[in-house]
């Protein structure tokens, strides 16, 4: 066995318990980062100029909205939690589109 665990002097410890909180609560804070996530798609049916809204589902809080323009478009959203559902829709709720974001995945629509 080590002698050094008998020989701690109790006085440092009290400088080294600060510094270990502070460690952890950073590690805490690190893993409740929002993480970003990019959707590209290709539309059907949807005419160019055509506004597309990203949302969380529940409360439905709006993260990007952008135009279709050539069939195609970008959505960037940012979210806290591990999993979140999220919905895609048109202005007038004509098309939409329910999916669950996770960290780390990528979502290509066709």
């Amino acid at each position: 066995m080590c002698n050094y665990f008998w020989d701690v002097n109790f006085n440092e410890m009290k400088n080294i318990k600060p510094n270990s909180i502070l460690f952890i609560l950073l590690i805490s804070s690190l893993s409740s980062i929002a993480q970003t996530f990019i959707i590209t798609g290709n539309t059907t049916g949807v005419k160019d100029g055509t506004w597309l809204y990203l949302k969380t589902s529940s409360p439905q809080t709006l993260l990007d909205s952008t135009k279709v323009k050539n069939g195609k478009f970008t959505l960037v959203g940012r979210t806290n939690e591990k999993v979140s559902q999220m919905l895609i829709h048109t202005k007038k709720f004509d098309n939409y589109l329910f999916f669950w974001a996770e960290k780390n995945t990528h979502l290509a629509l066709k």
